[in-house]
Order: structure tokens, then C-alpha cells, then sequence
């Protein structure tokens, strides 16, 4: 079984590795030359963290695929109630940061435990993600907010993992339906299309969203791109702005 995992392994880190070194490769030599343009260190960094905030995740992802083989094994021996040993380590720490005053890095404990858990029920990850944030003082984002006392996804929470279960859940119950529509020929050949760009997809949805909002700051402050939220209005703002972002995305697509 080792010896089989390790190939595999292999394969699957240097499809994650491939499409970074090209992020890179464009990131790199354009951040030098906004340093040499003299663009303000505020603003370089404020780029450059949108631009490289996916590959956090990229990391988290690398790790666990690196633990599956581990996660099988667990799962054969104890079946569901494997879940329930990062499930706990999940909790345990939450109760530490939040209940009994713990220091905050005890929260990055739950990096690869809370991205662990696997399915259980839709109706149970509902619940418990919505007793979470009604009673246990969890905010309703499960992403970061500027401003926000607690973030529920850096580091990963109890609610993140709750709400995970609820989505996977969701997953199992469209599983069945899915599976008849990608027998279409269609339907599969555009999900594999789909699949075999998704790392390019994931790693530069972030620089058209940028090159989309610079190229709009030229214009003005356009509403839903470059204004504060401010109700409904900013909502359907924001929304006939996607075209554009799918655009320039495919433009990223094509070219990469």
C-alpha cells in the first residue's frame, strides 16, 4: 500500500506545484518592478497578500492530501466515528481560545484537524452551525471580515468544520443525481475541462479580480466595485460586475 501511495503522492503534489511556480513566475518580476516604480509598500503589500492569499489554503490541501492513505486506514477501522477524533481536538481548542482565555496560536492547531472531518449529516451540520452562531457567539461569516473579533476560517473554527459537514452533506445527497447527469457526454466533457484547469482557475481568480478593480479605480469609483456596501442596491452592483470578473478569467485561462 506504501509503495503504491508514493507514486500517486507524487502525481497529485506536482499537479498542485505547477500551476504556482507560473503564479510566481508573473508575481515575482511584477512586484520587483512596482518596488523599482516606486508604488507605496502599503499598496505592493496589499497586491501581493490578495494575489498569494490562495496558496494558504494551496498548503492546508497539500498536507491533507498527503494524510489521505492515514485517513483511509483511520476510516476502515472505525468507520464514521473516525470523524470524531479531529471533530473533538477541533472543539477542545475552540473551548480554549474562547472559553477559558487560551493564547491565540492554539487556534493554528486546528489547520489540518478542522479540514479533516469528514461527512456526517446536512441537517446536523446545519444545526450545529446555527446553534454556533445564535448562542455561542460565532460570527454568521464562515470568511474572514475586516474588523471582525473572531475570523471562523484563519484559523479554521468550530463553525468552519460544522458547516463543512453541512456542505459535504449536501454533496452525498446530489451525489446520486450528479452521477446520472455526468453520464451525459456534455455534462462530463465540460467538468473535465473544468477539472483539468482548476488549479489555474483557483490560483488567479485573485489577479482578475485585481486587474478588473485597477482598471476600474482609472474610471472612477464605480458603484458595487470600488464603493462600500450599503444595502440591496450594492448587492445588484456587485452582481453585474461578475460577468466582467468571469472574463477576465478566461482571459487568464486561455493565456495560461
Amino acid at each position: 500500500c506504501k509503495g503504491q501511495s508514493l507514486p500517486w503522492l507524487r502525481r497529485r503534489l506536482a499537479r498542485l506545484g505547477r500551476p504556482v511556480l507560473v503564479l510566481a513566475a508573473l508575481w515575482v518580476p511584477l512586484t520587483a518592478g512596482m518596488i523599482l516604480a516606486g508604488v507605496r509598500a502599503a499598496t505592493i503589500h496589499t497586491l501581493v497578500m490578495l494575489v498569494l492569499s490562495p496558496l494558504w489554503f494551496l498548503c492546508v490541501f497539500a498536507g491533507l492530501t498527503a494524510l489521505t492513505p492515514l485517513a483511509v486506514a483511520l476510516v476502515r477501522r472505525g468507520g464514521a466515528a473516525a470523524a470524531l477524533v479531529p471533530a473533538a481536538l477541533v472543539a477542545g481548542v475552540d473551548a480554549g481560545r474562547f472559553g477559558l482565555g487560551g493564547p491565540a496560536w492554539l487556534g493554528w492547531v486546528n489547520v489540518l484537524a478542522g479540514w479533516k472531518v469528514p461527512a456526517v449529516m446536512l441537517g446536523a451540520g446545519t444545526a450545529g452551525t446555527a446553534a454556533l452562531i445564535a448562542w455561542a457567539g460565532y460570527p454568521a461569516s464562515m470568511v474572514g471580515v475586516n474588523g471582525a473579533r473572531i475570523s471562523n476560517l484563519n484559523p479554521p473554527t468550530l463553525a468552519a468544520v460544522t458547516f463543512g459537514v453541512a456542505q459535504v452533506g449536501l454533496a452525498l445527497l446530489l451525489r446520486p443525481w450528479l452521477a446520472m447527469l455526468m453520464r451525459r457526454p456534455l455534462a462530463w466533457g465540460a467538468v473535465a475541462l473544468t477539472n483539468l484547469s482548476a488549479m489555474t482557475l483557483f490560483l488567479w481568480r485573485q489577479s482578475a479580480f485585481l486587474a478588473v478593480t485597477m482598471t476600474g479605480s482609472l474610471i472612477g469609483r464605480l458603484p458595487g466595485l470600488l464603493t462600500a456596501p450599503s444595502g440591496p442596491l450594492w448587492v445588484a452592483e456587485r452582481l453585474a460586475w461578475l460577468p466582467v470578473f468571469a472574463v477576465a478569467l478566461a482571459v487568464a485561462w486561455l493565456a495560461l
